[in-house]
């Protein structure tokens, strides 16, 4: 979640043909078919991500976290080749929780722990604030709890990206020179990260499907003007936040908002910025697998 697209240079349009990935298996998800990979047996770790991403950014952790005796699936966000495009805009806060829902009665499960990275944190939030009965754990990446912060003067600059991913030529702006809009979110919001093109092509490939990268920022067309009351509840399962030293939103705001929190609430530091899974992966799975504990 990243940002304003006016700062985004109108070059070339991108020349790229989308290329499905290997592997990946699909589900019927709250009225949609998604697309999702799968690695492990076990309890049942659901992993989403965010933007401007895709499940590959869980690779790196969901195979550590599966040979230590879990089912890891990590899916696409709807909208996000391949899973389906919504033949409207679909993506408001509830209906992303009630995906995440809809996926562990999908994958044939009764409870999960849940993991979530920016629109994926969102879409965790809005799903244990809807039904905490089948979360066992809450685990959220770089978004503070959204009916609890209070952002200030500087994050509302900071978070511009909201309303310019909205305006008129957005897509096409990010989309310009090969899809630049990828490298510039991941360099101001993560800039310490030494991202390569292992990183940025999944995206790419992703959004060069037809009618992916305009359901992406849909995401950011359906945000409320206010967040919905039924997220300003506080969250009532054990909750672990991860937060970057070098975010845009400081690990100091995590820290202030336990009121949002019934149960437990640990926030976690990591050296990196709104990408630090990838950024600070060895500490993130270390953590992770504390967090998880023995499978049962």
């Amino acid at each position: 979640m990243l940002l304003l697209l006016t700062s985004l240079a109108c070059g070339e349009p991108p020349d790229r043909v989308h290329v499905p990935p290997d592997g990946f298996q699909t589900a019927s998800v709250n009225g949609l078919e998604l697309a999702y990979f799968e690695h492990g047996t076990g309890p049942l770790v659901l992993m989403v991500h965010g933007f401007p991403d895709t499940p590959f950014t869980w690779d790196d952790i969901a195979e550590p976290v599966a040979a230590a005796g879990f089912r890891v699936v990590t899916p696409w966000l709807r909208g996000y080749a391949p899973s389906e495009v919504p033949g409207q805009d679909a993506f408001d806060y509830e209906t992303l929780g009630r995906d995440v829902l809809a996926w562990i009665t999908a994958l044939g499960e009764d409870s999960a722990v849940l993991v979530g990275h920016d629109w994926g944190a969102l879409s965790v939030y809005s799903a244990v604030l809807q039904d905490p009965a089948p979360v066992e754990k809450l685990v959220t990446v770089a978004i503070p709890h959204p009916g609890f912060w209070e952002p200030k003067l500087a994050d509302f600059w900071n978070g511009r990206h909201f309303i310019g991913l909205t305006w008129d030529k957005a897509e096409d702006r990010f989309a310009a020179d090969d899809y630049s809009g990828v490298e510039k979110f991941f360099s101001r919001w993560s800039p310490e990260w030494d991202y390569t093109d292992t990183d940025t092509e999944p995206v790419k490939n992703c959004y060069a499907a037809p009618g992916t990268l305009n359901a992406a920022l849909g995401f950011y067309r359906d945000v409320p003007e206010e967040v919905p009351a039924f997220m300003q509840a506080p969250v009532s399962v054990p909750t672990w936040s991860f937060a970057g030293t070098s975010d845009l939103i400081a690990p100091s705001v995590y820290e202030e908002l336990t009121a949002g929190f019934s149960s437990d609430y640990t926030v976690i530091e990591l050296d990196g910025g709104h990408f630090m899974q990838r950024e600070d992966l060895d500490r993130f799975v270390e953590e992770l697998l504390a967090i998880l504990g023995e499978p049962t």
